[in-house]
């Protein structure tokens, strides 16, 4: 607050004088009521009877911008990341005592799970107290936890010890998950593409859950032929994604093909329910784990394409004709305009009657000349 002194101006609190006092500097005693300066004054400046305001927006601005880009912070995301892969050492650790062996699969579960955490640790302390983590460092180590987490979790959760749902099995995921959403916070040409994603529509959402389920049961798939025997289910489990993929690829690409698409979403539909239904029904996938979710994805995913192509556009369709009836029905209630029948006599008379005029003006003009 301003303190009201005499010594701010020559003339007083409110004089004039030498430009000194509230009054802003004009010659002589100034009006209290109608001071102009001291209204220029506290425009500029904070009034006297208010509390600090922040005046300059920009910042708050930019921030409030940021923070609807970004919902969750790094600070936040690291903080996750370190506790799933606690959860994963924790549980890897129980399995290694259970099978008294620690190697392979077990072993990289350990070793993924305290990486992780000495990882996410540093980057959460460095993050709070520095700089150190944002700009170029912020997205090479984002890059660095998600290569970490992807061969973590798709060795863990493909192979052992976590192929079934569980304590290991979500955390691994959700570190994979914390890891993924870190790269698409910190890249912003990530962020660009995977926004145009998700306003690409309603049909390539559904085509690309689609590919994603089915490129998870073929993974699965095939991990089981090559562990047991690639026989009856297991090769079934192979075959469906094989022709699954190659079918919907050209129609998230291709506009040439289009007008096939209520064909291929249908054979799609069909060829998915009955492969959900074998392959989770009998096996190999009976236990919730990566081929199960995977299944059900690209199931669910064929059954909303063929209701996007066949149910939703043939509705569009009707409502279209039914529109084009509507006017055509009210264009037949209008009254219709006969037009009068042509009067053969009376054109013939008037025909004649121009004719004799005409021969009288000739003849009018022919004796003129003559004389």
């Amino acid at each position: 607050r301003r303190a009201r002194s005499p010594t701010r101006g020559g003339g007083g609190c409110w004089g004039g004088g030498g430009g000194g006092g509230r009054g802003g500097g004009g010659g002589g005693g100034g009006d209290p009521l109608n001071n102009k300066g001291s209204d220029m004054s506290d425009k500029q400046g904070l009034p006297e009877s208010s509390d600090p305001v922040i005046t300059d927006k920009t910042g708050a601005e930019a921030l409030r911008a940021e923070m609807e880009e970004s919902p969750i912070s790094a600070k936040t995301l690291y903080a996750f990341i370190l506790v799933m892969s606690f959860v994963v050492m924790v549980e890897a650790a129980i399995e290694c005592d259970r099978a008294n062996d620690c190697s392979d699969e077990r072993g990289w579960a350990v070793t993924v799970g305290v990486v992780s955490i000495i990882s996410s640790g540093v980057a959460l302390i460095l993050d709070i107290y520095t700089d150190a983590c944002s700009d170029v460092m912020g997205v090479i180590f984002s890059f660095y936890m998600l290569a970490l987490w992807s061969a973590g979790a798709g060795v863990l959760t493909f192979r052992a010890p976590f192929t079934r749902t569980g304590n290991g099995y979500f955390a691994s995921w959700g570190a994979w998950l914390a890891s993924a959403y870190l790269v698409y916070s910190e890249s912003p040409f990530l962020k660009k593409k995977i926004s145009e994603v998700f306003n690409a529509g309603l049909h390539f959402q559904s085509m690309l859950s689609i590919v994603l389920g089915s490129i998870v049961v073929l993974i699965a798939g095939a991990i089981l032929c090559s562990d047991e025997s690639c026989t009856n289910q297991n090769a079934y489990s192979v075959a469906v994604p094989c022709v699954a993929i190659p079918v919907v690829l050209p129609f998230m690409f291709l506009t040439m093909v289009q007008d096939y698409r209520i064909w291929a979403s249908l054979f799609m539909a069909v060829w998915w329910l009955c492969g959900a239904a074998v392959l989770t029904f009998d096996r190999p996938f009976t236990f919730t784990g990566n081929g199960y979710f995977g299944c059900w994805i690209a199931c669910l995913g064929s059954l909303y394409w063929f209701f996007l192509c066949g149910v939703q556009e043939a509705d569009i369709v009707a409502k279209i004709q039914e529109e084009i009836n509507k006017r055509t029905k009210n264009t037949k209630d209008q009254p219709a305009v006969i037009p009068e029948a042509p009067d053969t006599k009376n054109d013939a008379k008037l025909d004649n009657e121009v004719k004799l005029d005409v021969k009288d003006n000739n003849a009018q003009e022919g004796g003129k000349a003559v004389a």
